[in-house]
């Protein structure tokens, strides 16, 4: 059989080295600090059972035909609910339900965007979105972060360099809250600064809000989607770390003119996403109890973040540094300059532990002295011994 004439697109993709990561961090013995999942304890599964087996009971119809690609009207209604919990009071008319963030963010991209346009994001950014796009034909720009966020400053320079270069971003894509990989927040100056900088400059903001009701600590996390006063910003958030992201339930907020789109579109691609899953969803809003669930769930987290930051006090050696995620699943650990990160991780997997490298995160797939940590699904020893390892392994780097 002659070899398969690939799509440019699929022919552009890079080796799935991150599937590679997630099969090695399953080795027997390997303390894993890569995916950023749930912890087995946080899934809802007894009630999710006594909801499922109620609604194939009693409410069959609402579960097992084709449902509206736009969503269930009851899982539009609980995001709006969600939606005004975070400081954003929307219709269900303007909210569509994806698979996941990342889907929704595939959706509107698909609808807003040529090959050839341009695009800015974060750097570093989220790896899944980074793949996702790098090899559908747009013009990817960086804009670097701090510890407030993307720089509004350089972000401005930015847009009017391109500008006068002829130059016209359609959209700007950044995380606000607990950030993929960096664990920071936006700054309540910034994020009210974002959609003015998307109104003078004519385009959207895609703003991925995953983890958003994870908070460990008192900090604002009041949705950039709050501020957009010229729907100039198309809000994505989900449920797959507040209930389990093999639902596949996300969502996106968007103006009118592009809800009437996506109705056309989304038949063309999946129909729509589950509606049994939806349905589950919904039912975990009725008195609710998913508020309840959310309060233990950043009981668990919490300490998990603790005992991360803990051992990063106690055993990371002078001259590295890290974030102190207020919510969120990640620390980004920051090492000195001449740190040669692939003998570190070297080092480390030697040592039975794994974790991601600021690789993954950047559009050079260089590491910039960075790499990930995930406190989410271990247990808090299991955590304080990985960084434990991973700080001996760092000892000897800087040492050598």
């Amino acid at each position: 059989m002659a070899g398969i004439r690939y799509s440019s697109w699929a022919s552009g993709l890079r080796k799935s080295d991150i599937a590679e990561f997630l099969r090695n961090a399953k080795e027997p013995g390997i303390l894993s600090l890569c995916p950023g999942v749930p912890y087995p304890d946080a899934y809802p599964t007894e009630k999710v059972a006594e909801v499922t087996s109620s609604l194939i009971k009693n409410n069959p119809e609402a579960i097992f035909p084709y449902g509206d690609p736009q969503g269930t009207l009851r899982i539009r209604e609980a995001v709006a609910y969600r939606m005004k919990k975070r400081g954003v009071d929307v219709s269900p008319d303007n909210i569509v339900m994806t698979a996941g963030s990342q889907n929704a963010f595939d959706m509107v991209v698909r609808m807003i965007m040529d090959p050839g346009d341009t695009m800015i994001i974060e750097a570093p950014t989220f790896l899944g979105v980074l793949d996702s796009i790098k090899n559908w034909g747009f013009n990817l720009i960086e804009v670097p972060i701090d510890e407030d966020g993307i720089r509004t400053d350089v972000l401005k320079d930015t847009l009017t360099r391109l500008k006068s270069e002829g130059i016209h971003p359609k959209a700007i894509y950044i995380m606000s809250n607990y950030h993929n990989p960096a664990g920071i927040m936006i700054s309540r100056e910034r994020r009210e600064e974002l959609p003015r900088i998307a109104e003078e400059f004519d385009c959207f903001i895609l703003e991925d809000d995953a983890y958003c009701e994870l908070l460990y600590d008192d900090a604002d996390q009041t949705p950039v989607k709050a501020f957009d006063n010229s729907d100039r910003v198309i809000y994505l958030g989900s449920f797959s770390k507040l209930v389990s992201p093999g639902f596949r339930v996300g969502w996106a907020v968007v103006p009118e003119e592009l809800v009437a789109t996506w109705n056309m579109c989304r038949p063309m691609f999946d129909v729509g996403s589950p509606s049994l899953n939806q349905e589950i969803i919904a039912e975990l809003h009725v008195d609710n109890w998913l508020d309840s669930h959310i309060g233990k769930l950043i009981v668990g987290y919490r300490s998990r973040r603790d005992a991360m930051l803990g051992a990063l006090d106690e055993y990371m050696p002078e001259g590295v540094s890290w974030t102190r995620a207020h919510g969120g699943f990640y620390s980004w650990v920051t090492t000195p300059e001449n740190v040669d990160l692939d003998s570190l991780f070297k080092r480390a997997a030697k040592n039975k532990v794994m974790y991601f490298t600021g690789n993954f995160f950047y559009l050079d797939h260089e590491h910039h002295n960075h790499f990930r940590l995930c406190f989410s699904r271990p247990d808090e020893d299991v955590i304080v011994e990985a960084v434990k390892r991973i700080a001996a392994a760092l000892k000897e780097e800087i040492a050598n």
